[in-house]
């Protein structure tokens, strides 16, 4: 059977959802944090209680890992594009909740509780993603995805 990844994790939390790919630098900077928190499951730790070099690895892990997102508006209620600027904007605390839910579901889907979601069936390169005009709502995510065979690598 062929190596199927998990290339995006989703995340609903409130009225928005975010998509996650994998935040590769940070996940080993929390990787390294938590290992003074060995047996403590990530959502298990209040935000006010987290130590600051995990809740640091944590927000990185938003930052860095958050390639889209649908519901979330700035303050005058229209859509907020999902930029690394304002991904960084988005309050700490709102961040460390929000990769909480994204290590849960991941450790969910390590331990075979959850199922993968299908790759994305957007394939045009992220600097073209960059120009294109602003969405809140992600490309679908069909019920099975099959790249085809001629498709660039991601």
């Amino acid at each position: 059977m062929a190596y199927r990844p998990q290339l995006r994790v989703k995340v609903e939390w409130g009225e928005a959802t975010f998509w996650f790919v994998s935040p590769d630098s940070a996940l080993a900077r929390f990787g390294a944090a938590v290992n003074s928190l060995r047996g403590m499951a990530a959502g298990e730790l209040a935000v006010q209680d987290t130590p600051p070099e995990l809740a640091e690895a944590m927000a990185d892990m938003f930052v860095e890992g958050v390639d889209q997102w649908a519901g979330v508006e700035d303050e005058q209620g229209q859509p907020l594009r999902c930029t690394a600027s304002n991904r960084r904007a988005i309050p700490f605390a709102d961040k460390i909740e929000i990769v909480q839910e994204y290590l849960m579901q991941t450790e969910e889907t390590m331990r075979g509780k959850a199922a993968s979601p299908p790759a994305p069936t957007n394939s045009m390169p992220p600097d073209a993603q960059a120009d294109a005009p602003s969405s809140t709502t992600p490309p679908p995510l069909p019920a099975t995805a099959e790249a085809p065979q001629d498709a660039p690598p991601l």
